[in-house]
């Protein structure tokens, strides 16, 4: 199936610049991060709601490629579905980029399996992308905020 997304690059030396970008193959990592204790504390909350510890860490869970989005809303399957904002990344012409979504997850059908959940909504992601090359100094002092129907994408300096 066939998923072209249209995106906005945004260059520290240029207007933004419009892309159609075909999706073809998404993943989404789960057990992700750079404090190793808090990872492990989100993996404990997790397996007291009964949803199984990973066997890796990270781990990376296959989507099938219709399931990335950038519409501002999306329908699931009943009242416990979640999503948290992340960084997404994104490989075009040879070139990393980043934004960040959020990877919504149908939260019963989690403890039973994961991949099955991730695969059961939509993942959002923004419209707006920045190369990793040139924000890559300021990585760690990014800040991902969710308002409402809004992602913003920040940094402090």
């Amino acid at each position: 199936m066939q998923n072209i997304l249209t995106l906005y690059v945004h260059r520290l030396t240029a207007p933004p610049v419009e892309i159609q970008f075909p999706v073809r193959r998404l993943f989404n990592a789960g057990w992700t991060g750079s404090d190793r204790n808090a990872v492990q504390h989100h993996i404990d909350e997790l397996a007291k709601m009964g949803v199984p510890p990973p066997r890796f860490v990270p781990t990376l869970f296959a989507l099938r490629n219709y399931l990335l989005t950038t519409s501002d809303s999306i329908q699931v399957h009943g009242d416990q579905t979640s999503g948290e904002v992340e960084y997404v990344l994104l490989y075009y012409d040879n070139e990393l980029f980043v934004t960040m979504g959020s990877d919504h997850t149908d939260r019963r059908l989690e403890a039973h399996s994961i991949p099955k959940a991730k695969n059961m909504c939509l993942n959002v992601m923004a419209a707006d992308l920045w190369p990793y090359e040139e924000i890559k100094a300021h990585f760690p002092d990014l800040e991902l905020i969710s308002c409402s129907r809004s992602l913003l994408f920040l940094f402090q300096e």
